[in-house]
């Protein structure tokens, strides 16, 4: 495995263990490394949950969730998807179970190139300012590994 795709697991893997989600995902348009946001490039999943890379048949620009990172440059925090101003995909909910997320935006050069998902599936939940913090935390370590591997410029 590609030595920066590793780094960002773990980097990932530290997001779900920190946050105690179900999910945590990275989309990114990187077309040099077949890296685009409408598929995850890195996904880690607690125990016995379900891949959302199946999900990557979805334009994720053109999602409400994404539109609204697109906007606003700033974290979409969700502690109730079903009953959001800002609709996530209806599969997400319905067929991955989703109840709660923290969606943050990757922007570089002043775009949106990606984005970080934290999901919750047990049930709908507060994320802390300590998890959002740590949210924070993970997309400048992400950012900065890309740039050490030349992926963003």
């Amino acid at each position: 495995m590609n030595e920066t795709i590793s780094d960002l697991q773990l980097i990932l893997e530290d997001l779900l263990q920190l946050t105690d989600a179900s999910r945590t995902t990275l989309r990114i348009d990187i077309p040099e490394q077949n890296s685009n946001i409408d598929a995850p490039l890195i996904e880690v999943l607690a125990p016995g949950i379900r891949s959302i890379k199946s999900l990557a048949k979805l334009e994720q620009r053109k999602l409400p969730t994404v539109m609204f990172m697109e906007e606003n440059r700033c974290n979409l925090i969700q502690e109730d998807c079903a009953n959001s101003d800002v609709s996530p995909p209806k599969d997400l909910i319905q067929v991955y179970g989703v109840k709660a997320q923290m969606l943050g935006p990757l922007v570089w050069d002043h775009k949106l190139v990606g984005f970080i998902s934290v999901h919750y599936t047990p049930s709908t939940r507060h994320w802390s300012q300590n998890e959002i913090t740590a949210l924070d935390d993970v997309k400048e370590r992400v950012m900065t590994r890309l740039k050490q591997a030349q992926w963003v410029r």
